[in-house]
């Protein structure tokens, strides 16, 4: 769970309930009995732990019977209010704290940060697209990755690097544009980063007639020349 509060809370009505009686019968087991695991947590702020968790399912539990539109509006604001009371309860006493272990943060459903990620290598498959166009300059490439003799397990975790320019004179719409056709996408002057399998360009109306050129490159997460993959071949298109 990142840091704000766990990831139910961003379910449904039924999920939330569900998690949070189990989340509050977990800790009041841990903080009672006669030599209880957990004594970082004050009984008052227990207590208002127990008390949202009561007012929640009042106003929950009436929208299993024939209801009205105030009831709904009741649990919404309920669910609000509450929510907040576990997520700074959560933050507060579990997820930064040093006395619940690991494990009793997951369970609570906390997500523990991986401080030994598996690092993630470059790419090494290559990538282009076919060029569809909307509409009036508008550019549409829409990614596909080239065969490749190498696994790339880790594809999954890529996004690609779009390198264009459009061929013509620097003018104030570009001042960067292109003076003769690229060999490969260091010759290009533009770039974004998409995760996406395509990604609309919308040219100034200045640029219909123009050719533009695009360059893909598979970047894993760390960026950088380290992160970057093998060029794909250079593709164009006239803007219409």
């Amino acid at each position: 769970m990142a840091a704000g509060g766990p990831p139910v809370t961003a379910g449904g009505d039924v999920e939330f309930d569900s998690f949070f009686k189990n989340y509050c019968q977990y800790v009041n087991a841990r903080c009672t009995g006669a030599n209880p695991e957990w004594t970082h947590i004050p009984t008052p702020r227990r207590t208002d732990l127990n008390t949202a968790c009561e007012d929640w399912y009042t106003c929950y539990s009436r929208l299993k019977t024939a209801h009205t539109s105030s009831d709904v509006l009741a649990k919404n604001l309920a669910r609000a209010r509450d929510e907040k009371v576990l997520r700074n309860f959560n933050n507060e006493f579990i997820l930064y704290s040093f006395v619940a272990a690991p494990q009793e943060k997951e369970d609570l459903g906390n997500h523990i940060r991986d401080e030994h990620p598996t690092p993630v290598p470059a790419p090494t498959a290559q990538a282009e697209a076919d060029i569809v166009l909307p509409g009036p300059h508008l550019v549409e490439p829409r990614i596909r990755r080239l065969a490749s003799l190498e696994p790339d397990p880790d594809r999954a975790n890529y996004g690609i690097r779009i390198y264009w320019g459009v061929l013509g004179e620097p003018d104030a719409a570009d001042k960067f544009r292109i003076q003769t056709p690229p060999l490969t996408g260091e010759d290009l002057p533009h770039s974004t980063f998409t995760h996406r399998k395509k990604f609309r360009f919308d040219f100034p109306e200045e640029d219909r007639g123009r050719t533009v050129y695009f360059c893909l490159q598979y970047e894993n997460a760390k960026g950088g020349e380290q992160g970057k993959g093998l060029w794909g071949p250079v593709f164009s298109a006239i803007i219409p």
